[in-house]
């Protein structure tokens, strides 16, 4: 979740002498303290302390990078959108893959420079480039945070309020200082290539809940060549991240983490920079403290649902021998519809009808599968998909008599498909109870973004 960030309010909330406030506020935030502390009390329209007071949707991007330890100091190596609805108390916690190939747009209209493209994660380290022909916003200090979050945005439609970057001293001390971490895997955790100053060594972590220290938290966080098919997948690597971040909220919203507020302080102050202002840390971290762990939503990016990976192949969106992740759908579309959309009603939610997928487009073997994929994460009841009996236009097929309208609302809202009462062209292996949605050629053509 938003912890990293939320710690510098922590800190703030407990009894520190006013100097070493003053030098840990200056430091992360790069602002007055004495503006910061107006702010915190009156906060400006459009702030995330007043978007959260006027119940309005928060994004947040956090960023993870090597720091001084890495010969790469600025990649991100972790990418998370954070979305926060106020209104229904619910968060979702969205993983973006470091290898996703992108446009990255820091210069002006017309300039040599003007189409670049990389993978997402060098968007951090072009902001924070010494360039003087980049445009404005991605200059200075807070140049690299933008410009990640400007990328991030063209993929997700996320229009992001603020950033957190961390680098990994930073994680590691942060860890420590909490006094370590529980961290629960749901599968073993082996890795013969993790990275090493200039070498390799083997990381080794059961499976179950543990308590980490700071170096072992970061290995199950950067871990890339698990053994295990599942930790080796770009979603196994998010699901553990979100599931480090769970651990550290847990632990700095705890008594012990109050008492530990020095240490915090001395762990963040040097490696860790935002553009949030202390009323916005503030606002965020009672926000934090009030959300239970089921209303946290965790969704990612990855090649099983709305990315392809591609490595030597002539159809990847980039340059061959590197291994990328492109979009299905080039306009991102897709993507954008999604993130409008992950925060499903709770009446829609609440019967827990089944809805099961249904490809009958024929333009990709992997349609019903991906789209399950989605659904899942965002709490619908999600059964087996099936492959459908062709159909140029789809549909959703209704055998609720009506008993769900929030949820046939919702998924006519995300779908865009019309509403039937019974399945004419009805296949094997289709339910007879729920909801059915048929993806004819339609949709599919919308997903791969050719309409």
């Amino acid at each position: 979740m938003v912890a990293l960030g939320l710690i510098g309010v922590l800190l703030v909330g407990s009894a520190l002498a006013a100097g070493r406030l003053w030098s840990f506020v200056s430091a992360v935030t790069n602002r007055n303290i004495f503006a910061t502390v107006a702010q915190a009390v009156d906060p400006p329209a459009g702030s995330v302390a007043w978007k959260l007071r006027h119940n309005q949707q928060v994004n947040v991007l956090l960023l993870g990078y090597g720091g001084a330890e890495n010969d790469a100091p600025y990649l991100t190596d972790s990418i998370m959108a954070i979305s926060i609805d106020p209104v229904t108390h619910r968060v979702m916690e969205a993983s973006i893959p470091r290898d996703l190939w992108v446009q990255i747009n820091a210069w002006p209209a017309g300039s040599r420079s003007r189409n670049h493209y990389g993978k997402i994660n060098e968007a951090y380290e072009d902001g924070l480039a010494k360039d003087s022909t980049k445009l404005a916003r991605y200059q200075g200090r807070d140049g690299g945070g933008h410009l990640a979050e400007d990328s991030v945005t063209a993929v997700t439609g996320l229009k992001f309020d603020a950033y957190l970057g961390v680098d990994f001293a930073a994680f590691r001390d942060l860890v420590n200082a909490l006094g370590g971490v529980n961290v629960c895997l749901d599968e073993p955790l082996i890795d013969h290539q993790y990275p090493r100053f200039h070498g390799y060594m083997t990381v080794d972590f059961p499976a179950g809940c543990h308590p980490y220290n700071g170096d072992q938290a970061l290995a199950i966080a950067r871990s890339r060549h698990a053994i295990e098919p599942d930790q080796a997948s770009d979603f196994g690597r998010a699901r553990r991240q979100q599931a480090i971040l769970s651990a550290i909220r847990k632990q700095a919203l705890s008594v012990n983490g109050i008492t530990r507020a020095p240490q915090l302080m001395s762990a963040l102050q040097q490696n860790f920079t935002t553009d949030l202002s202390l009323g916005d840390m503030s606002a965020l971290y009672s926000t934090a403290g009030s959300t239970p762990d089921n209303a946290i939503e965790h969704v990612a990016l990855t090649d099983s649902d709305l990315l392809d990976g591609y490595f030597e192949q002539p159809d990847s969106c980039g340059p061959y021998y590197v291994y990328l992740l492109c979009s299905e759908d080039p306009t991102y579309g897709t993507i954008h519809a999604y993130f409008q959309n992950v925060f499903v009603p709770r009446d829609a939610l609440a019967p827990k009808i089944p809805v099961q997928v249904a490809n009958a487009s024929y333009n990709s073997t992997q349609l019903g599968d991906r789209v399950t994929a989605i659904l899942k994460p965002l709490g619908l009841n999600v059964t087996t998909p099936f492959r459908h009996y062709y159909a140029t236009q789809g549909y959703i097929v209704d055998n609720t008599a009506g008993k769900d309208p929030a949820l046939i609302e919702w998924l006519q809202r995300f779908f865009g498909l019309p509403v039937v009462t019974h399945d004419p062209n009805q296949s094997s292996g289709e339910q007879t109870t729920g909801v059915v949605v048929v993806l004819g050629r339609d949709y599919a053509r919308r997903w791969f973004g050719l309409n």
